[in-house]
């Protein structure tokens, strides 16, 4: 009988991270979030993107904007 490993829910891991809680002004909190609004992330990788870029260290790809559809909306002049 073969033995199948169960396959867990949820999002893929993100690879070797650590837990870093840090407080940041309610501004930034808010710019952060409005970041990861925008580009379909997690504010946390928002900030690792930002931590990244400020280094001068690789970006992992995880913390780019998600790809969305560019297929616009035809307009619907009648109902059928």
């Amino acid at each position: 009988m073969e033995i199948r490993e169960r396959r867990k829910p949820g999002r893929p891991a993100k690879g070797d991270r650590v837990f870093t809680g840090v407080r940041l002004p309610r501004e930034y909190r808010v710019a952060a979030e409005a970041i990861a609004k925008r580009d379909g992330v997690d504010v946390t990788d928002v900030v690792t993107r930002l931590v990244g870029e400020a280094l001068g260290l690789p970006i992992p790809d995880y913390c780019f904007p998600k790809a969305t559809s560019q297929q616009e909306e035809l307009p619907l002049n009648k109902a059928s």
